[in-house]
């Protein structure tokens, strides 16, 4: 109700009548929807929910945590609704927070602090709450189990205890075995918030039970708490209440016990019974009896593969660490009635643990998926597993795998048949056929744990909806909370041990240690840490994760991250399609199962065709490319359209690196003048640097060039996959005057068609011949002469002297035939098909009218900053798009300069 008085809402209940309420008494109580009708239509001012005592619900106020005034949360209140992810409304005040969890919070433990840092409340007995029902967008809308979560919270918020030495009764109370909450509790006595009270160790507001309306608030009303020596107090303000004390409070609520001689006994605890205390069981202490209990029940007792001991609970491994204490405290309670303290605890789960180590069995645990003589087993929750192998898939009562008990992982539904894979197309706005093939090929194959999969990359403009795609494919086979990563070398990689599916959301760049880390993740990452401060023991990380990476642009251009990368772009999803994230996701959730029983169909037909295929040229991660393979085949678009798409998939990944490396720019545009050249590592680190200039790299702040010759090998060798695939191959030798590098282009074509036709290669057989080596796709040939090459640019670009006569150097050869070559050279077997393919008026103005995205994204940063180092690259990129041949970017490159001037305008 409104106090007019005070200008504030005080909390008193009543019923939907109006008339006085009790938070004790279950005649004053009603359901909600009566409760919600009597606010609408009555003089109540809100609802009040009681009975915490009754149910396994804890709740958080989080006091002055919204700003009125910019209506921000603070950062720790937003902190805890992370940290527990569960079902969080406004407060009525609308400047707090108030979590809903279920979790079991120990009687007399700590239940809130009030200071200028922040307000913090936590209740689960003796008292009532408001509800308002103004649901905190993101979070979920049901109230979740996070024990854990709440027990991590507990042991951080909650001041040590303090001890109670045995003092003088005050008020007249002497038993000093009562305590105050668990009295509280006991009586329903409704707890209205904490009071700060320096001289107790507890006290709090509570409704008087006399007249609910004595109750005040936090600086006056009706007060009750609990002295360090143990000793109870009772204090109301009202005139009526005058003079009485705690015996008075107690006697009106516990007259019986009062009778009895003023002692409290708690139904489970301190009992008196003297046969009780005289029987065998009870003279072992709690530690001895738990093990006894936990050896009776029969659960297996196991080291993992990394030593780690465990225990199997109902198919669920269990780490005896902090982890086992509830299946610890659930056995001494089924068992004796009782709840157990943390030393039993501890000593218990420390001497299983010693079991487990002696015993001498390890059973290897997987997260999430395993693969078992040629099936895959795929745990959906707590003893609920899904086997697929090349017969079909179903749920596997008695999997021969065991998975990790991860509180992170969230449970799968379970899957039903009759889906179809294009739910995908539906949620994720993909661009091109091929991004929508590989897509779903790559959701297919995300359950095989055993192979190294590539990091699905997803890129495109603002509002395609990139975070939506990574999402879903992270909720439709691995859903955990948090959902996603963060990029922090201090536990990193134990994040990434709690999920399956490592999702990286909307990252622009990745510092080095997290590319060498995304690298071993993807092929086998082992690392270790220490396990306490204390000591020099390690835990030890192993595992091989699949990784969802999403960005406006490449986050990394390494060439060896890229190498492990499926690229997928997406287009901007027009305003007219559209949805709200409300309806997706409620779409998806309709969905999932039969989006699920699609994946495992398509999965067993994969491990099917797996069988009989033969791949005459496998990508850089050989073992997916054939998974993959084989699911282009299951799917009915056959083994050829995967090569060929991977094929596009090498020129994305090729250009990424070529982008990233100022080395092989460098490198490539040296050689466009040359078929070959060999010389010390100094002489071509000065020619590179002379490149660098013409081509407005300033190796000065470059953090990639190589300061001296001894680095540039190193720095080639990181490229040498891509300038293979760019048609330059390199090598170093060792000579006594120095190490030598020698430079040549790869591929020689077929000779000149007699007849002067060139193009009578048969077309199939250049399929083939591409097929068979792919690296030397964008290969240069090396003509006898110079007679006959057409298509010379009438712009060339400038160069130097030195390049334009090459001179045979002390140390080192150039070789050029004949005269210097022309610089749109393009041999015959340039890209085979791509030779027959010669600039033609249009194609270059085509691209740029329908530009991928990575073009428009290089366009935009070239005219942010016209210059030669960007104009280069350009050409250099839109000739490997349309000809798969780099070096005919100076040819082409009068038609991008027309483009990029009609672009502009």
């Amino acid at each position: 109700m409104w106090d007019e008085e005070k200008m504030k809402l005080n909390k008193i209940p009543k019923k939907t009548d109006g008339t006085a309420g009790s938070s004790t008494n279950e005649a004053t109580w009603t359901t909600f929807e009566k409760a919600v009708s009597a606010v609408r239509d009555g003089d109540l001012d809100g609802i009040g929910f009681a009975g915490m005592g009754r149910t396994p619900f804890v709740g958080i106020d989080i006091d002055h945590c919204i700003d009125p005034e910019t209506r921000e949360i603070s950062a720790h209140a937003m902190k805890l609704v992370r940290e527990f992810d569960s079902y969080t409304e406004r407060t009525v005040s609308a400047t707090g927070l108030r979590i809903w969890i279920e979790a079991e919070k120990k009687p007399g433990s700590w239940c809130g602090s009030k200071n200028q840092v922040r307000e913090l409340e936590v209740y689960s007995q003796g008292r009532f709450f408001t509800v308002t029902g103004l649901h905190l967008d993101g979070t979920p809308k049901t109230i979740e189990r996070r024990q854990e979560a709440f027990d991590a919270f507990m042991e951080r918020e909650a001041p040590p205890e303090k001890p109670k030495p045995p003092k003088a009764a005050y008020n007249g109370s002497s038993d000093y075995r009562l305590e105050l909450d668990e009295f509280l509790q006991e009586h329903g006595v409704m707890v209205l918030g904490p009071r700060n009270d320096q001289s107790s160790e507890r006290a709090y507001a509570v409704v008087c039970p006399w007249a609910h309306e004595h109750t005040g608030g936090d600086t006056s009303g009706t007060r009750v708490g609990q002295y360090p020596d143990g000793a109870l107090w009772f204090k109301c303000d009202h005139a009526h209440c005058d003079g009485r004390v705690w015996e008075h409070f107690r006697q009106y609520l516990d007259p019986e016990a009062y009778k009895r001689g003023k002692i409290y006994f708690r139904e489970h605890g301190d009992r008196t019974d003297k046969a009780e205390e005289a029987s065998p069981a009870k003279k072992r202490n709690q530690a001895d009896r738990l093990i006894d209990y936990a050896l009776a029940t029969g659960a297996e007792l196991f080291c993992d593969q990394m030593g780690a001991p465990h225990v199997l609970v109902q198919g669920d491994a269990v780490p005896l660490n902090t982890r086992s204490y509830y299946w610890l405290r659930g056995l001494m309670w089924d068992t004796e009635g009782i709840s157990t303290g943390g030393e039993a605890l501890k000593t218990a789960a420390g001497t299983l643990a010693a079991f487990a180590v002696k015993g001498g069995k390890v059973r290897e645990l997987h997260t999430r998926a395993a693969f078992h003589e040629g099936a895959v087993y795929y745990q959906l929750g707590a003893g609920r597993v899904v086997k697929t192998d090349q017969d079909g898939w179903g749920i596997d009562e008695a999997p021969p795998v065991v998975f990790r008990s991860i509180p992170n992982l969230k449970p799968l539904p379970d899957p039903e048949p009759g889906g179809s894979l294009d739910a995908l197309e539906e949620l994720v706005n993909l661009k091109t056929e091929r991004d929508k093939r590989m897509f779903k090929v790559y959701a297919v194959t995300l359950p095989l744990p055993h192979i190294p999969r590539p990091i699905l990359q997803t890129t495109g403009v603002m509002g395609s909806g990139k975070t939506t795609a990574g999402r879903v494919m992270k909720r439709t086979l691995d859903p955990t909370s948090p959902e996603t990563v963060r990029m922090d070398p201090r536990d990193f990689l134990q994040k990434a041990s709690h999920s399956y599916i490592v999702m990286l959301d909307n990252l622009n760049s990745i510092p080095e240690w997290g590319v060498d880390t995304l690298c071993r993740l993807v092929t086998g990452e082992a690392d270790s840490k220490r396990s306490l401060y204390t000591d020099d023991e390690d835990f030890i990380y192993e595992m091989k994760r699949s990784i969802l990476l999403n960005g406006i642009n490449a986050p990394t251009e390494r060439g060896d991250a890229q190498d492990r990368t499926l690229p997928v772009e997406l287009e901007r999803i027009p305003d007219d399609r559209r949805r709200s994230e409300e309806s997706l996701w409620t779409a998806f959730e309709r969905g999932h199962a039969k989006l699920l029983g699609a994946i495992f169909d398509a999965l067993a037909n994969t491990l099917r065709e797996k069988e009989t295929l033969r791949l005459s040229r496998r990508p850089r991660l050989a073992d997916w490319g054939e998974y993959a393979a084989a699911a282009y085949q299951a799917l009915g678009w056959g083994t050829e359209a995967f090569l060929e798409d991977w094929d596009a998939v090498v020129k994305i990944q090729n250009q990424g690196t070529l982008e990233g490396s100022t080395v092989a720019q460098a490198i490539l545009s040296f050689m466009e003048s040359r078929t070959e050249w060999a010389g010390l590592a100094s002489d071509l680190h000065t020619k590179l640097e002379v490149e660098a200039e013409e081509l407005n790299i300033n190796i000065k702040k470059d953090k990639t060039w190589p300061k001296s010759p001894s680095w540039l090998w190193r720095r080639m060798r990181e490229v040498l996959p891509l300038l293979t695939a760019m048609g330059v191959e390199a090598n170093q030798q060792h000579a006594e005057t120095g190490s030598k590098i020698r430079l040549v282009k790869v591929g020689r074509g077929p000779d000149p068609d007699p007849d002067g036709n060139p193009d009578s290669t048969e077309e199939d057989a250049v399929r083939d011949a591409v097929r068979e080596n792919p690296a030397k796709e964008s290969a240069f040939d090396k003509p006898d002469s110079t007679d006959g090459i057409c298509g010379h640019s009438a712009t060339p670009l400038p160069r130097t002297e030195e390049k334009k006569s090459a001179k045979r150097g002390e140390n080192g050869v150039e070789t050029h035939t004949g005269r210097e070559l022309p610089r749109n050279t393009v041999s015959a077997v340039s890209t085979h098909a791509g030779a027959k393919k010669r600039v033609e008026p249009g194609s270059v103005g085509e691209l740029f009218e329908n530009p991928p995205n990575w073009l428009r994204l290089q366009v935009e940063k070239h005219l942010e900053n016209p210059a030669e180092r960007t104009i280069k690259p350009l050409c250099t990129a839109v000739a490997t798009e349309l000809y798969s041949n780099p070096f005919q970017g100076t040819e082409i490159r009068p038609e991008v300069e027309e483009a990029l001037e009609r672009w502009s305008k």
